[in-house]
Order: structure tokens, then sequence, then C-alpha cells
């Protein structure tokens, strides 16, 4: 069971008690500024992290006009300007404002499956029976659960 990690939460998301769900509210929260936790973009981290295997885990998005979700290098930059790239350790697929990727916005809500092939170097996005393959090299590095909840 994937799980939301609140201490790399940005500070406008909130995580529930339980870490099954998180929302972005809009407005900063005080939370303690360490360093795992994300600084300028609305991103948090999920647990566990992979090292090897197979594994999946489906994410329910709401009326959220902006989001994100894949999997990020576990020492993924967290402080300052972030791009949501492979370059950037971060393989994700999502919705946008003014476009968007493998989704139809008349789909809104919906579920995003995310499957993981760490020694392939796959990930397949299932996207409401769209399916999207992106290849990565994690070069030996655990990767963890990525999730962008834009404005």
């Amino acid at each position: 069971d994937v799980t939301f990690d609140s201490n790399t939460a940005f500070n406008s998301l909130v995580v529930s008690p339980n870490k099954k769900t998180v929302k972005n509210v809009g407005v900063p929260q005080v939370v303690p500024d360490n360093p795992g936790r994300f600084n300028s973009s609305p991103c948090v981290l999920g647990t566990p992290g992979f090292r090897s295997g197979k594994h999946f885990f489906q994410v329910k998005y709401g009326m959220q006009r902006e989001w994100a979700v894949g999997f990020a290098g576990k020492s993924v930059k967290r402080k300052g300007f972030l791009r949501l790239l492979p370059e950037e350790q971060i393989w994700q697929r999502g919705l946008w404002w003014l476009r968007h990727l493998e989704t139809d916005p008349g789909r809104i809500p919906g579920n995003v499956t995310v499957f993981l092939d760490y020694e392939m170097g796959n990930l397949i996005f299932n996207l409401n029976g769209n399916l999207t393959t992106l290849r990565a090299n994690f070069s030996g590095e655990e990767v963890l659960p990525f999730f962008y909840l834009g404005s």
C-alpha cells in the first residue's frame, strides 16, 4: 500500500491522518522546512520506495485540473525550481491546465494506475483506459511514488 509522506509535502498540501489522501488547500500551512520537503512546487512523495521488482499503485483524482503522478528518484531535488522531467529524476504523466497528457478532460474525475518494472526500466500509466509507457534508467537508485497537485 502506497501512503503519502507528509514530511515531503509542499506547504499547501494537507495529508490526511491515515496518509491515504492529499489535498492542495491553496494556502501555506505552518510546517517545518525540513531537508526532505518540497519548497517551491506542490509535490509530495509516497512510501514505500523500490530498488527492484514489479509494483503498481492506483490513484483516484477528483476535479483537480492540474496534477501528475509517477515515480521520482530518492535524491530528487526538493528545494528551488523543479521541472517535472526525467532529467530531474521525475517520470510522470498527468493533466495540465491548457493542455493534457493522455487524459480526456471529459473524464474528470477518474483513476490512474502506475505500473513499475524496475529492472526493465518501464513505467506504464493507465489513465482511464489509455496506456502510456515511459522508459527510464534508475541507475540503481531507489524510486518513490511521486505526486504533483497543481493549483
